[in-house]
């Protein structure tokens, strides 16, 4: 079974700042190779992290730089996570 690669998993708390719903952006650098699908979660609750996203986005993952848009993000603090996942199962597969 190939595993996936997790290009980022980190929590990186983002304040979306004002009162109107906003397009968050987020790139993507270093993809390694075109293999399977780039996941792209954003959580708005420590609780649903990799479990439950706010909402979510995914194509086919294209070696170097790919940029994700997710729109009408109210105010709030956020997490995102990205996974290259190289096999296209659509889960996070661990390497333990």
């Amino acid at each position: 079974m190939k595993k996936s690669t997790i290009i980022v998993a980190i929590a990186i708390l983002l304040s979306v700042q004002g009162f109107a719903q906003v397009k968050l952006t987020v790139n993507v650098k270093n993809i390694q190779s075109s293999e399977g699908k780039i996941l792209v979660g954003l959580f708005n609750s420590e609780g649903t992290f990799l479990e439950k996203a706010y909402q979510k986005t995914s194509a086919n993952a294209k070696e170097g730089h790919m940029q994700f848009e997710f729109d009408n993000v109210p105010e709030g603090t956020y997490t995102i996570s990205v996974i290259h996942d190289k096999n296209n199962n659509g889960s996070l597969d661990k390497n333990m």
